[in-house]
């Protein structure tokens, strides 16, 4: 459950982001207004954009007009929805991170809720709640077998211990990733500002999990790791020609853009060691010759060019557009490389943008039954349009004719 403490604050802050947006704009129009010998649309993307390390592909930004931001074109001209929230199952809850099998396996990790088949009013949703809860869902998007809209869907309460969260430490997913028929559960305890990200494992198709100890992304070492967002596939079974796994990290769930700038982190490791923490490597930035560097200490990670969040959110490879892709509140961004640089291509959740999805937060990309120009994503939210359950949507992208 959400504590209405939270709530609240989560609405003044929605509130008050929007207020600063206002008075910049405000502020920007009047200086383009004073300032008569400089093109207004010029001077606006100036201001606004050209000079603040994203290349902001959706609002005009591009190579041409600010080289600084924008060292490369993007791909995607454009990404809107293609339709208002739908809702395929009763659900409590939010985050709803999720991957997949390749075949008809799609496994959900949820946050603070009684998860899939039950509203918050339904008798059973008190004994049901979790702070971090696995479900399954079979059958093709957006409908869903009717398996998966009832509470049988749930594999797993209170990752990964076990151990009901009145009794126990408060966790939360930051993502999670199907590899080689193990399920790989990213999270982090408490919920706010962790004390420590984790990596737990699950051998027996999320019903129970065995958390990997002495992690190294903790609060004490200042980790920028402790929400760690795994890059998932569109086709799991695809070769992948360097064998790593990537993930995104940021320290903290959200304010992130307060607490660390809005930075976002690359970490990659062997596939067949992903619950070894010893064995990740942390992206120390770019040398002259434009390859990525690499290091064991995490300390002197660099964030990747061009990507900004101000909390988590989720990543995939997408075989139609063939990029990377990232999507958060702030936006979708795209890049070719795991480590950039990275391309603001849509907002889609902001103030302004299309009002059916207004409030919606910490979105996550569905790896399955992507389409050669779309993908599925589910988001929740504790707003008047977006409420604290399960939504289905769909994004459409228009790409650049040679990527057709």
């Amino acid at each position: 459950m959400v504590h209405p403490n939270v709530l609240a604050g989560n609405v003044l802050r929605r509130l008050f982001r929007r207020c600063v947006l206002l008075a910049l704009a405000l502020s920007c129009q009047i200086a383009a207004t004073a300032a008569d010998s400089v093109n207004e649309q010029e001077l606006v993307l100036k201001v606004f954009i050209c000079g603040n390390g994203i290349c902001e592909s959706w609002a005009g930004e591009t190579p041409a007009t600010c080289p600084d931001d924008c060292p490369a074109a993007p791909v995607i001209l454009a990404a809107t929805m293609t339709g208002p929230p739908s809702f395929p199952l009763k659900s409590h809850g939010d985050l709803w991170f999720s991957t997949w099998d390749g075949k008809d396996n799609l496994y959900i990790a949820w946050g603070d809720g009684c998860g899939p088949g039950l509203f918050f009013y339904d008798p059973d949703c008190p004994q049901r709640a979790t702070d971090t809860g696995i479900a399954c869902f079979t059958g093709a998007l957006p409908l869903l077998d009717p398996s998966s809209r009832v509470p049988a869907a749930v594999r797993c309460l209170d990752a990964p211990t076990g151990i009901p969260r009145a009794q126990d430490r408060d966790d939360k997913p930051s993502s999670i990733l199907y590899l080689d028929g193990a399920l790989y559960l990213a999270g982090h305890t408490p919920l706010w500002q962790p004390d420590y990200g984790y990596i737990a494992v699950s051998t027996d198709g999320g019903r129970t999990f065995r958390e990997q100890p002495n992690s190294p992304w903790t609060k004490a070492a200042g980790s920028v790791f402790r929400c760690l967002m795994f890059i998932n596939h569109d086709n799991p079974a695809a070769p992948d020609p360097d064998k790593w796994i990537y993930g995104l990290g940021i320290g903290w769930k959200w304010d992130w853009d307060v607490h660390g700038g809005g930075r976002v982190y690359l970490t990659r490791v062997p596939r067949a060691d992903i619950a070894n923490y010893p064995s990740y490597e942390y992206f120390a930035g770019s040398g002259t010759d434009g390859q990525p560097q690499w290091t064991t200490d995490q300390t002197t990670a660099a964030p990747v060019p061009g990507l900004t969040t101000n909390c988590a959110g989720s990543a995939l490879y997408h075989s139609g557009c063939r990029r990377y892709l990232f999507l958060s509140e702030n936006g979708l961004f795209e890049a070719q490389q795991p480590w950039g640089p990275w391309i603001m291509s849509a907002r889609l959740f902001v103030s302004g943008e299309d009002p059916a999805w207004q409030g919606g937060y910490m979105p996550a990309i569905i790896p399955r039954d992507t389409g050669p120009d779309s993908f599925y994503f589910f988001v929740s939210g504790q707003d008047i349009v977006i409420g604290y359950r399960l939504h289905l949507g769909q994004v459409r992208l228009t790409l650049r004719e040679d990527i057709k």
